[in-house]
């Protein structure tokens, strides 16, 4: 094989590697790895931190004032259940972990696509100009 032939396979190959670090993340990644049941289970995750977050009444931010103003309110926040809050964050934490995960699948393997396409390319790019002149 000549050198002029072995430069524009490497520079094909290395195209080949640019577009495959573009469609591997979505091959692999989004909604392939989060599904609706993972959509679901995160909404119902959300709706009961929301329940216990404002069933242990309001904040000093919000409510825009001190507690203390608002210790004498004529309606009840419901009881603390620092437990069950503390759950609902534990069990939320969880769930955003996964759906991150979900997101971010592929995309190391994109940037490793990525980085040989870009070193191939100019292996090839090196190789076309180093070899000119002896053909």
């Amino acid at each position: 094989m000549k050198p002029s032939q072995i430069a524009i396979v490497l520079i094909a190959v290395g195209g080949v590697f640019g577009v495959m670090s573009l469609l591997w993340p979505a091959a692999v990644g989004g909604k392939r790895a989060y599904t609706q049941e993972d959509a679901l289970e995160y909404q119902q995750a959300s709706l009961e931190l929301h329940n216990q977050t404002h069933a242990n009444g309001p904040t000093d931010d919000e409510s825009g004032g001190s507690v203390y103003e608002h210790e004498h309110d004529d309606h009840e926040h419901g009881p603390k259940d620092d437990a069950a809050l503390k759950a609902a964050q534990t069990r939320m934490d969880a769930i955003e972990a996964t759906r991150d995960a979900a997101i971010h699948k592929g995309q190391s393997t994109a940037g490793v696509f990525k980085w040989l396409g870009i070193l191939t390319v100019a292996g090839g790019i090196f190789t076309h100009f180093a070899t000119r002149g002896r053909e």
